[in-house]
């Protein structure tokens, strides 16, 4: 099933914690949110993707739309 769990959030997590020992903190802080964001937007993602026939789908749709939209 989808690409929530991809290993892109991981090699930027794994980059954050190395640039953090070398003292580049600043980069090492964008390394991080890079990985929480394409985390974030992998699993919703997915969810849009493969998860169809129940109640109150619309209404999910609308708000990873707008989630994806704001994490763009």
């Amino acid at each position: 099933m989808g690409q929530c769990g991809d290993q892109e959030g991981l090699r930027h997590l794994i980059m954050a914690a190395i640039l953090d020992t070398l003292g580049s903190a600043d980069d090492a802080v964008e390394h991080f949110r890079l990985s929480t964001l394409d985390e974030g937007k992998k699993c919703l993602e997915d969810v849009r993707d493969n998860y169809h026939g129940y109640d109150f789908e619309n209404r999910l749709n609308v708000r990873i739309h707008a989630a994806l939209k704001n994490l763009s």
